[in-house]
């Protein structure tokens, strides 16, 4: 768990790296949706089954040579085979999300190709979220998603997707002049003189009791890790990455 705080009674937020909601496959139930998006991932779903032409090999004989392909980082050629997979398996999210992954892998020729590479990566992360039925792969495709329209300088929806794949919890703050002397009991008086050399403020003693409350609602929560944050802060683009 990364934590980030200060001292002081503002509230804190909470973000978690998988979202709560229940997913659908149904494009229409997704959060984020971009006519844009969809028209590109028609294109591109018919530009790649052409490309591939028929595919005999199974699945996972596919997802071997993507491997092998891998191992070598010979991203082309793995950026090929993964166009096969999602040919004969369109319907497997992941197998999108990684052929995303592995277009922004690839070392562009030239400006025009750096391009079109970023419009694929994008496409495919697009068609990956929209096709995702579990959290945790709805939150990564968003998260690459969001990267690759920042790449393009397409701020708004970059933003939108990074925001789509962190869940925001509030937890209110604890004002420690208002706590009584019988609800201070967690609280190490002596343990904060011998780190700090003083006594402690009914604002730090509120701070700290606010803290405890949001790692009680991170303990009991489903996700396995979280960013605890105050409330004021400022969330650049790369923070989803970092927690995806």
């Amino acid at each position: 768990m990364f934590t980030f705080a200060r001292a002081g009674l503002a509230a804190a937020l909470i973000a978690f790296a998988i979202l709560p909601a229940s997913v659908s496959a149904l494009a229409a139930d997704k959060a984020f949706k971009r006519g844009d998006l969809d028209d590109a991932a028609i294109r591109l779903e018919a530009q790649i089954k052409n490309d591939a032409g028929t595919v005999t090999k199974p699945a996972a004989a596919l997802r071997r040579d993507a491997d092998a392909a891998f191992q070598k980082n010979d991203f082309r050629t793995g950026m090929t085979v993964l166009g096969q997979l999602v040919t004969v398996a369109p319907a497997d999210a992941s197998n999108w999300l990684r052929l995303a992954r592995t277009v922004l892998q690839i070392r562009p020729r030239d400006d025009r190709e750096k391009a079109l590479l970023l419009d694929r990566a994008s496409t495919a992360a697009y068609i990956a979220y929209q096709r995702s039925t579990a959290r945790d792969l709805e939150a990564d495709s968003l998260t690459v998603l969001g990267q690759t329209l920042a790449d393009r300088k397409q701020w708004r929806p970059a933003l939108d997707s990074m925001r789509l794949a962190l869940d925001l919890r509030r937890v209110e703050a604890v004002e420690g002049k208002l706590l009584q002397p019988d609800e201070l009991g967690d609280f190490d008086e002596a343990g904060f003189r011998r780190c700090h050399g003083k006594i402690a403020m009914p604002a730090e003693i509120g701070c700290y009791f606010s803290h405890i409350s949001a790692l009680e609602v991170i303990a009991a929560a489903p996700e396995p890790f979280a960013v605890l944050v105050e409330d004021d802060v400022l969330i650049r683009m790369s923070v989803a990455e970092m927690v995806a």
